[in-house]
């Protein structure tokens, strides 16, 4: 134990990997943090009025589940940009769990930057997690090779976010296993009711 405890405040840093991946962890719990700029205040507060949106009203026939609540103009935005990457990467029926990951992760803030500083944007990838992902998408001709992307670009998070999810890496966002057991048993619920 007191090589442990020597080892993780030798010059105030974590040296083993076990006391990194605790305050990793630890940190993750609180990944909602720290806005670094930007005027949005993030008060999404349950008593402003629902916006209408044509995207929610004229969702397909069949679509799987319900439709994601929207406070305010910034959350349409959000979920008309992740519902316009899921079409382009041919998985709509994520889209929800999509969004609310997302939800989780951010509470929709573009700006944020977790605990620990490794995680960032409204996805809130890695650096190497959004480098290398964006690197394979240009390899693939998916975007333009000069094209210069950030994390805190939402429209660019989300596509990188979509296009990982339509590859099988859902799960790397935390948050997924607690939205999609959520969405499991709404559906539960649905089917049980009707």
């Amino acid at each position: 134990m007191e090589a442990f405890s020597s080892s993780v405040r030798d010059s105030g840093r974590l040296r083993t990997p076990a006391a990194k991946a605790a305050w990793i962890g630890f940190a993750g719990l609180f990944a909602l943090s720290l806005p670094i700029g930007g005027s949005r205040s993030g008060d999404l507060s349950a008593s402003s009025a629902p916006v209408s949106s044509p995207d929610l009203s004229t969702l397909p026939n069949g679509w799987p589940g319900s439709v994601p609540e929207v406070d305010d103009e910034h959350s349409l935005q959000i979920w008309n940009a992740v519902y316009r990457q899921c079409q382009r990467f041919a998985i709509t029926h994520d889209a929800i769990a999509m969004y609310q990951v997302i939800w989780e992760e951010s509470r929709l803030k573009p700006e944020v930057i977790s605990p620990c500083r490794l995680y960032k944007g409204i996805g809130q990838f890695s650096r190497s997690t959004f480098r290398r992902n964006v690197q394979a998408m240009k390899r693939l001709g998916l975007v333009p090779e000069d094209a210069k992307y950030s994390p805190f670009d939402p429209d660019q998070a989300i596509e990188v976010m979509a296009w990982m999810w339509s590859q099988g890496y859902s799960n790397h966002w935390g948050p997924y296993r607690l939205v999609a057991r959520r969405l499991e048993r709404e559906a539960q619920a649905a089917r049980l009711t009707n």
